[in-house]
């Protein structure tokens, strides 16, 4: 039993680069669900929303660069319940997390992580094992400087062998796997250059992969024998997850891509049998690369029998489905998103009836949600307020991710609506609502309220809630940082005309902007008459005042489409050891009152 629950865990992927997306972890019931996020304050992450061009965007332009991640951020460990969403914050650092493993019988959680002694600032990395409010420091050690391997280390996992009595914990400062005895807390043994450890079903055997080079060798080997027991199985690109090894253990299942052709690279499942020692190439999973795209990362969740397998294959330049197999056999592509934004790391529930994802990557920025399978209802892990913000934002990176063919004043209409090909506008909607809601959801988090008119606006015009951008448009023309974008705030009132049909009305706004000096303007008021004054000084030189009039003059409008339905109240969950030390989700909020614009 405990065999086929562990199958169900692992996954297996290759990645281009060395960022991959941490996994979401099922606990061996199926009731819980653990992961690792990095993210900002509330404040921070709103003020990044990306409502204008991102050449425009103050704070996206000042951000920094060299920390994909950015300053600022917080590493926090949860686990949640997933039938009605109470929350345990295992951990919390400033130092980047490992992912966790659960217990063979589900009651531990363990995980590594970084702790800094305020007496003296030095350092020491723990191995420790959570059990709800109670914990346990299996390992501690003096770490000599500070650990740089950041969301690297957010992707990989403890192992914790099905027998119960090794865990495998990867190292925070550079790669390796070290095996711990939990009696003793004597090291088994040190596997330098190695990451990605995973266990047989039964515990005996384990696979890992070891650094040669530019590539990753696969290797397989007796946990009981020692590094003379080491089998060379393949060589792929970089990993981002385990192996993955079939109920019965007599295989492991990986992913690679394949040599370039003249279709492009593709992505392959291969499986090494113990008893041939010869990889085999079982399938290709997923279309070729297309000319200038580079695969991100592949990624395989499989079930208890291997016959139910999810396949996600991330490329540069366009969204992600989850691919449905069936043995050898496809079944269906899901689109939670309806086809908008970037999917990895899936993980089939024990029950086989949901799957954990993570969303807006790849790397350690990327979020957590789960989808139940039979109704494709998607859920978001929603444990606090930092993560609802970094939700908004990244729902809105992922309604257009790449560059737009038109410069436009802010990043509405989306090139769908000026007759470029993209999604439908019910899949915006799709996005909108729950962009929506989760911005009313911060209505009690004291955060400015300013900071939240940017994500209200946006959502309300995907929605074709034209009204309730009105509502707003008073506050939101208050939020801009310059003079250029005080002048594309009323390109985009010009937009909300045009959609309504007030099109002398846009005209005149249009007409107003278009004969404006622009390499001198610099700041754009209300007169209080119904018209505009300018004051000027500041350099600018772009020419979305002609295409938006271009627009103006084609009578472009907005696609009608399907609202996304609220999903119905889960059942509740049966008793764990993280039961008594969970902390609500939070109550449902009411919805924002928008005062009238005066």
């Amino acid at each position: 039993m405990i065999a086929s629950l562990l199958t169900n865990l692992v996954m297996v992927g290759v990645l281009m680069s060395e960022v991959s997306d941490p996994p979401v972890v099922w606990s061996p019931s199926g009731d819980w669900v653990a992961f690792v996020v990095a993210t900002p304050s509330v404040e921070h992450s709103l003020a990044r929303f990306p409502f204008f061009p991102p050449e425009n965007d103050w704070a996206e332009s000042n951000a920094t660069r060299s920390d994909p991640l950015g300053s600022g951020r917080t590493y926090r460990l949860w686990a949640v319940r997933v039938t009605d969403g109470q929350a345990l914050k295992v951990a919390e650092s400033s130092y980047s997390l490992s992912s966790p493993a659960w217990g063979p019988d589900g009651r531990g959680l363990a995980f590594v992580q970084v702790v800094e002694d305020d007496r003296d600032d030095s350092l020491s990395w723990e191995v420790v094992i959570s059990y709800g409010e109670d914990r346990e420091v299996v390992r501690r050690r003096p770490l000599l400087r500070r650990p740089d391997r950041g969301e690297v280390l957010m992707a990989e996992s403890v192992g914790w062998e099905p027998r119960g009595g090794v865990l495998a914990v990867p190292d925070p400062d550079h790669a390796a796997v070290e095996l711990i005895e939990l009696k003793t807390g004597e090291t088994l043994r040190q596997l330098d250059d190695a990451r990605f450890l995973s266990f047989s079903p039964l515990g005996s055997r384990m696979a890992f992969f070891r650094s040669r080079g530019d590539r990753w060798e696969l290797i397989e080997s007796d946990l009981d024998l020692g590094p003379e027991s080491d089998r060379p199985v393949d060589l792929v690109a970089q990993p981002c997850q385990p192996a993955s090894w079939t109920s019965d253990g007599q295989s492991l299942l990986y992913l690679k891509p394949g040599n370039p052709s003249a279709e492009g690279r593709q992505v392959r499942l291969f499986s090494y049998r113990m008893s041939e020692r010869v990889p085999r190439e079982v399938k290709e999973i997923e279309s070729p690369a297309l000319p200038g795209e580079q695969i991100l990362g592949s990624y395989l969740s499989i079930g208890a029998d291997g016959l139910d397998q999810f396949f996600v294959v991330q490329f540069s330049g366009r969204s992600t489905a989850i691919a449905y197999h069936q043995g050898s056999h496809p079944i269906d592509r899901i689109h939670p998103f309806s086809g908008l934004g970037m999917i990895g790391a899936p993980s089939l529930s024990p029950r086989g009836d949901q799957l954990a994802f993570r969303f807006g990557g790849p790397g350690g920025g990327s979020l957590p949600a789960r989808i139940t399978l039979k109704d494709k209802r998607l859920h978001p892990l929603l444990p606090d307020d930092e993560l609802r913000a970094a939700w908004i934002v990244a729902l809105a990176e992922a309604a257009e991710p790449g560059t737009p063919p038109r410069e436009r004043p802010t990043r509405l209409p989306l090139a769908a609506e000026l007759g470029e090909v993209g999604p439908s506008q019910a899949s915006y909607k799709r996005l909108a609502e729950l962009g929506s809601r989760l911005t009313r959801d911060l209505e009690t988090n004291p955060v400015s309220r300013s900071l939240r008119v940017r994500p209200i606006a946006f959502y309300a015009y995907l929605q074709q809630d034209y009204d309730g951008v009105d509502r707003v448009l008073h506050e939101l023309t208050r939020t801009a940082m310059n003079a250029d974008q005080a002048l594309r705030l009323l390109g985009f009132q010009a937009q909300l005309c045009l959609a309504r049909g007030k099109d002398q009305e846009a005209r005149e706004m249009l007409e107003f902007i278009r004969h404006q000096h622009r390499d001198e303007i610099a700041r754009i008021e209300e007169d209080g008459n119904g018209g505009y004054t300018v004051s000027r000084g500041v350099l600018n030189r772009v020419s979305w005042p002609d295409e938006l009039w271009k627009a103006s003059e084609q009578q472009v409008e907005p696609r009608s489409g399907t609202r996304l339905e609220t999903p119905a109240e889960p059942p509740q969950a049966a008793p764990s050891p993280f039961d008594n030390a969970v902390t609500p989700e939070g109550a449902p909020r009411s919805l924002i009152e928008i005062p009238p614009r005066p």
